[in-house]
């Protein structure tokens, strides 16, 4: 499910009304429900990943908090390892196997394993690591609630594209949520309409001037549907989603 796609806004604003008509201790499930299921429409084998992560570090950073000396870097050491481990297996494992199975003239087939690499794997790495580190060096304290820590890993308007977000940044925004006014709601809606009018206008641009749907159309017809795709990754992409979170 792309974030530019008509799928994805209808799921958003399923999301965005059941979250808005129940309690926020119910809504904070729903939260964290939508975010697996919105990960798992990609391949729903590799939620294993992202649960690994989230529960290892639950449980490392509340006891990272009481550890002191070797114990602490110890726990430190085990979510470094976890967390790389994951990311390093399945980004470099095929290339560093490929490579020594060249090196020793063995068969490649043999040792290549074609992994797929899970979609958001780097993000939701480095998040989670970043809050052991906060925990480790004491500039926050361990989350004890596991529904707002898995949340802070999952919450799928950055769980893809980032960008990655610091643990006490997000945390706290759970623990002390409050219900947006009015014209917060307002201001998210107003921003993301004008990211879409910025696309539409690029289109109409490469298109040569070309007037309306036919402009659109012929744009892309001449070849710039790779740059379509480019500019939505590159340019306002990820600032399209933090109005979505902010909705």
């Amino acid at each position: 499910m792309l974030f530019n796609s008509f799928q994805y806004w209808i799921f958003f604003l399923i999301v965005a009304a059941l979250f808005y008509s129940v309690p926020f201790r119910i809504g904070k499930f729903l939260l964290l429900g939508a975010s697996y299921i919105f990960y798992m429409w990609w391949d729903p084998r590799f939620i294993v990943l992202i649960l690994t992560s989230t529960v290892v570090d639950y449980y490392l950073g509340i006891l990272l908090e009481t550890a002191s000396g070797r114990r602490k870097k110890f726990l430190l050491i085990v979510s470094l390892v976890v967390n790389l481990g994951i990311l390093g297996f399945f980004k470099y494992y095929d290339f560093f196997a490929g490579s020594l199975a060249r090196l020793l003239h063995v068969s490649e087939s043999s040792v290549v394993l074609q992994i797929i690499l899970p979609v958001g794997v780097s993000f939701y790495t480095f998040a989670s690591l970043s809050y052991t580190i906060d925990v480790y060096w004491g500039k926050m304290k361990a989350v004890r609630n596991f529904v707002d820590y898995a949340l802070f890993i999952a919450f799928f308007p950055h769980l893809i594209a980032g960008p990655i977000i610091r643990a006490r940044q997000f945390i706290s925004q759970i623990q002390y949520w409050r219900r947006p006014a009015a014209i917060m709601v307002q201001g998210g809606i107003i921003l993301v309409r004008r990211s879409i009018r910025r696309r539409v206008r690029w289109i109409f641009h490469r298109s040569g001037g070309a007037p309306g749907l036919a402009g659109c159309v012929v744009g892309l017809s001449r070849h710039y549907l790779p740059g379509v795709f480019r500019f939505f990754w590159l340019h306002r992409y990820r600032s399209w989603l933090r109005q979505t979170a902010r909705l």
